[in-house]
């Protein structure tokens, strides 16, 4: 059995655990509405541009891109609907909430879709490069 350094093991510990980044909106929703009971805020629509931007550059194939960006996609548009039943129930039970919060889970379902399509192309350039690059045939 051979030992391990730990620039060995943190960067596949890394390569596999950052799609957990991708739930921060969901929490971020939860926190930000429930626990600390602020209703608008300029960090949520922030936070998953900020989050995709990362994915495109810790991602090392087009699959764990986009296994992360269905992370992100999944998170945001619960976290929209998280917020428009805790509002619903708990600040206003007028009748266009719902409307509302289903427009907003829909611009937040499109406008990711948009963003990760547009992400796509330097992530496929990059995995190209690494394809290309004679560094890239290491072993496992």
């Amino acid at each position: 059995m051979g030992t391990h350094s730990l620039e060995d093991i943190f960067p596949k510990f890394l390569a596999k655990s950052y799609f957990l980044l991708n739930l921060i909106p969901l929490g971020l929703f939860y926190f930000l509405d429930i626990v600390f009971n602020i209703g608008i805020s300029p960090i949520r629509p922030i936070t998953p541009i900020i989050l995709l931007i990362l994915d495109i550059i810790i991602a090392q194939s087009m699959q764990d891109y986009l296994l992360s960006s269905i992370i992100l996609w999944v998170s945001c548009v619960a976290g929209v609907i998280i917020h428009t039943t805790w509002y619903y129930y708990n600040v206003s039970s007028d009748f266009e909430i719902p409307v509302v919060g289903a427009f907003i889970a829909c611009v937040y379902a499109v406008g990711m879709i948009i963003l990760t399509a547009l992400g796509a192309i330097p992530v496929y350039f990059k995995v190209k490069k690494n394809k290309n690059s004679p560094q890239s045939s290491h072993s496992e």
